[in-house]
C-alpha cells in the first residue's frame, strides 16, 4: 500500500506546483523599442509637431512671432534694438 501512495504523489507533483507558482511576469519590450508618443499638433508656420496645443502656441510664440522685420533680408526680430544691431553688422550702409 505504501508504494501505491509515493507514485501517486510523484505523478500528481508537477500539477502541485504549477497550482502554486505564481504566473510568469509579461514580457514588456526594451525602452528602445517602446513606441513614441503620437505627435498630434503642428506649427503652421513651419509644421514642426507637438504633443500638445500649448507646445505648439508656446513654439509659435518664441520662435515665429516677431515684430520687426529687415527691410533688406526679411529676418524678423522682437525688438527694434535687435533689429538694428541686425542693420549694422549684416547690412551696413557703404562708405560715402
Amino acid at each position: 500500500m505504501k508504494k501505491m501512495i509515493v507514485v501517486a504523489v510523484a505523478l500528481a507533483w508537477p500539477a502541485l506546483l504549477a497550482a502554486q507558482m505564481p504566473p510568469a511576469p509579461a514580457q514588456s519590450q526594451p525602452a528602445a523599442q517602446e513606441a513614441k508618443p503620437v505627435m498630434t499638433h503642428r506649427c503652421e508656420k513651419c509644421n514642426e509637431t507637438f504633443k500638445s496645443a500649448a507646445a505648439a502656441k508656446r513654439h509659435f510664440v518664441k520662435v515665429h512671432n516677431m515684430k520687426y522685420y529687415c527691410a533688406a533680408c526679411s529676418e524678423g526680430f522682437k525688438t527694434k534694438a535687435e533689429m538694428k544691431e541686425h542693420m549694422k553688422t549684416v547690412h551696413p550702409k557703404p562708405a560715402k
